[in-house]
């Protein structure tokens, strides 16, 4: 939950978060069973395949909670926000918290997440361009004779 609360959007770099949630889906669609060629048409369902497979999208999370999840390598699941009764205040408090009173206070970095999406994302384009360059090698059918 405390995860959570430091990747929401004012607390947390956007583009590497984004960058984030895309390394999930890539993996995902990785460890798929399906039979991938490499070949150029392969390669876009591919890719097409990992934005469906990103976890906010096929466990039905959030994007916080998917990010949460993947960070902290726990199954994909729904993050309970409900605090403890310990955790409440009494009725008789005074205190009432203003919203965005943390705003300035947490600030969370992900470092090298936009670096190793743009690297895997390299090496499965390297590996589907395998089977391209069979396409110009010429196929030449040797018979042999021998007396």
């Amino acid at each position: 939950m405390l995860l959570s609360t430091h990747l929401r959007g004012e607390y947390v770099d956007n583009s590497q978060f984004n960058s984030l949630i895309q390394l999930t889906g890539k993996i995902e669609a990785t460890r798929s069973q399906m039979l991938w060629r490499a070949t150029r048409a392969d390669m876009k369902r591919y890719f097409a395949f990992s934005e469906k497979q990103k976890w906010n999208k096929k466990f039905k999370l959030t994007r916080r909670e998917a990010a949460a999840r993947f960070l902290t390598g726990k199954t994909p699941k729904k993050i309970k926000y409900i605090r403890p009764q310990s955790y409440q205040a009494k009725q008789s408090s005074q205190y009432y918290p203003k919203p965005g009173s943390s705003e300035g206070k947490i600030k969370t970095k992900i470092i090298g997440a936009k670096r190793v999406d743009k690297a895997f994302a390299d090496m499965m384009k390297a590996i589907f361009s395998i089977g391209d360059g069979m396409a110009n090698i010429p196929h030449v059918k040797v018979t042999r004779k021998f007396k």
